[in-house]
């Protein structure tokens, strides 16, 4: 008599493995069969924003679509002026922005972004993007509100990307005011440097909607606040 006592499935490293264990009378049998997952390269990463200084730029972006059976293992930023990835960055994984430092004012540079995992590097997106010229800055007047505001929420956590005020460029911004809470907006608050442009807000119940604010302010004051209502996803074992 033969009959099938256990059935475990695991992917790992693109491999999905299945283990049966069988018992034929008293004896015990274990077979393995190992199946090939589909082994792609990722898709390219979403919606990607720059944002030029003086002698900088700003990239952020959100995550490509999951594969389960592939994990992603980070990005390559590239960039150069009238063409890219003359220089170029490794990112890790869990990177949705970076600033590309030291650049020349008033000059058009190509940027590229793409993802890789063990298949090899998606499809990149480009952006050009001048940088701004030199610039004297102020605080007569508050900032503007911050040009784009992105979230993409998890069973426990909300990652939360924006890009700085565009205009006017003379305005000074010293940080951000970031606000959340459960079904209202600022029941927590926290203040972030002027250089950061993402944060993971953490220790949140899944299932559960959030509300979302940013604003940008310097000594004058601060600007208008931009909201966002997420909800987190479902527990999964």
């Amino acid at each position: 008599m033969c009959r099938n006592i256990t059935d475990i499935m695991a992917v790992e490293d693109g491999k999905l493995t299945r283990r049966a264990a069988l018992r034929v009378g008293i004896m015990y049998f274990c077979l393995a069969l190992v199946v090939e997952a589909q082994n792609v390269p990722p898709a390219a990463p979403a919606r990607v924003l720059v944002k030029p200084t003086v002698n900088s730029i700003i990239v952020v972006w959100a995550s490509p679509p999951a594969d389960a059976n592939i994990p992603l293992r980070g990005y390559v930023l590239g960039y150069g002026r009238r063409r890219p990835d003359v220089y170029q960055m490794t990112l890790d994984p869990n990177a949705h922005h970076s600033i590309i430092h030291s650049l020349q004012p008033a000059t058009q540079y190509v940027i590229s972004i793409r993802a890789f995992n063990s298949a090899g590097h998606g499809r990149a997106k480009y952006m050009v993007v001048t940088t701004s010229e030199e610039t004297i800055y102020t605080e007569y007047d508050v900032p503007p509100a911050i040009a784009h505001l992105l979230v993409e929420p998890n069973a426990d956590s909300i990652e939360v990307i924006w890009a700085p005020p565009s205009t006017p460029d003379d305005i000074l911004v010293r940080g951000y005011v970031l606000g959340y809470g459960r079904g209202r907006p600022d029941v927590y608050q926290l203040t972030i440097d002027p250089s950061t442009h993402h944060y993971t807000i953490r220790n949140l119940q899944p299932a559960t909607e959030y509300v979302i604010s940013i604003r940008s302010f310097n000594n004058a004051g601060q600007s208008q606040v931009k909201f966002e209502t997420v909800t987190t996803s479902e527990e999964t074992n």
